[in-house]
């Protein structure tokens, strides 16, 4: 037998340390291509429909998933993956809908 926990564990960190990773390597190239150089300056992230649809989608998924998971004492079945594979369908259905504006307009 393998080890489920840290299987788990890199399931929910490996996402995180990309996101982080690639936000502060972002950063960094953007405020080196700005034309002053004025480090600190805010940088315009005003939250969409999408971007909050995503999020809660994200929360509810690790919610379910180590809810799930624990009452299964780590046990991973078909059904699970059924589930989460529905989830990621569902979320990509409405983003391609979001995208061109069948909900309205941003």
């Amino acid at each position: 037998m393998g080890r489920p926990d840290c299987a788990l564990a890199s399931c929910y960190a490996s996402p995180l340390v990309t996101f982080l990773l690639g936000m502060s390597f972002a950063s960094i190239a953007y405020y080196i291509a700005s034309p002053h150089f004025n480090f600190p300056h805010p940088i315009d992230l005003a939250p969409t429909r999408a971007m909050l649809v995503l999020a809660s989608v994200v929360v509810f998924v690790m919610i379910f998933s180590i809810v799930s998971l624990a009452i299964r004492k780590l046990r991973m079945e078909r059904w699970f993956a059924i589930t989460l594979l529905i989830f990621y369908l569902a979320y990509f259905v409405y983003a391609y809908l979001d995208e061109f504006n069948v909900f309205g307009p941003h």
